[in-house]
């Protein structure tokens, strides 16, 4: 029973994992109409506007992003054998993630940045709630509220190509492991390497953008609450497609769409030679959201969010859970500036 129990918990962990990231020339010259922007057309063909999906600091210059996200969703587990075609409802899982995202970069030359991404979990909360024929097994209800900040990533980002209309730009990240992750707080307990690739396209009043991304990690290290365990694997591919329309000169409107792919990984527990593996899987998003230029050097964001978690499914020996596919919504409220 103790086993079952840490397949559970180490499921727990993969689903909670889940939840939940933040991102953007500055004509600042001596003698600027300090005015949001002077017409429409300023946003065609330059990405120096602050309301730019391509905005991104200049030589000597700087921005810094504020994001407030919330979210949550509910999914049921179930419990089966490889062997047989039997399944049984094991529990009902209630998650929701609340967190503040900041993002700063400075730019060494016009084409280079580099930058930090830190994110603080106020929560990253779940509650099991297992079924009558559960409990008469040995589970119990539980519950768990991780908080604090995850591990920084440090971003070096460079242009590609640029020209009036067309911007591409290619950044690396690289998240350092700070220590084991918990039930209390919110690190992924190992490394991880990040590489992008993002395109921006304008034409008129409209800014077209995509991009492709990769995350590798390192084994992740965490103790559960008799045990530790050991993950590795689970690496992500995300695409991503997005519409900025300019509004007014100090509005617009933005849609986007993401669509993630999470490789299987496989995790090792100090109390047992069996390991678990949880298939791939993906989740997609999409994204509405509402900029709003308060001055030429800052902006006010809004959005809401939907995010679709496929169905997952995990096995460990003989023994195999699977979730049903679930929809998490979410709001973000932030602020950018540069300076």
């Amino acid at each position: 029973m103790y086993f079952i129990k840490a397949v559970v918990v180490c499921f727990i962990f993969i689903v909670t994992n889940n939840l939940a990231n933040a991102e953007s020339q500055a004509p600042d010259q001596d003698g600027s109409d300090n005015s949001v922007l002077k017409s429409k057309e300023e946003f065609n063909g330059q990405f120096d506007s602050i309301l730019s999906l391509g905005f991104r600091p200049k030589k000597g210059k700087a921005d810094v992003n504020f994001l407030y996200y919330s979210s949550k969703y509910s999914l049921a587990g179930y419990l089966s054998s490889t062997t047989s075609t039997n399944t049984t409802k094991l529990a009902d899982f209630d998650v929701s993630s609340s967190y503040v995202a900041t993002s700063f970069r400075y730019g060494l030359t016009d084409d280079i940045s580099v930058g930090v991404n830190v994110t603080n979990a106020f929560s990253q909360s779940s509650k099991i709630t297992y079924t009558s024929s559960a409990k008469t097994s040995g589970f119990s209800d539980s519950s768990e509220n991780r908080s604090g900040i995850k591990e920084p990533t440090l971003l070096i980002e460079s242009v590609l190509n640029e020209s009036e209309d067309l911007l591409i730009v290619g950044t690396i990240g690289y998240a350092p492991s700070t220590g084991t992750r918990s039930t209390q707080n919110s690190l992924e307990g190992g490394s991880s390497t990040k590489i992008n690739l993002d395109f921006y396209k304008a034409n008129g009043n409209f800014e077209f953008s995509a991009g492709f991304g990769f995350v590798s990690y390192s084994a992740r290290k965490s103790n559960l609450e008799n045990s530790t365990s050991e993950t590795t694997g689970g690496n992500q591919i995300t695409a991503k497609v997005g519409l900025n329309f300019l509004l007014t000169p100090q509005a617009s409107l933005l849609i986007q769409f993401d669509r993630a792919q999470i490789d299987s990984a496989r995790t090792k527990y100090s109390t047992t030679s069996t390991d678990y593996l949880s298939d791939s899987t993906g989740q997609a998003m999409f994204l509405l959201g509402y900029q709003y230029a308060l001055s030429k050097d800052m902006a006010f964001l809004a959005g809401y969010s939907n995010t679709s978690y496929d169905a997952t499914s995990g096995k460990s020996g003989t023994l195999k859970i699977t979730t049903d596919q679930t929809n998490s919504p979410g709001i973000g409220l932030g602020l950018k500036f540069k300076f």
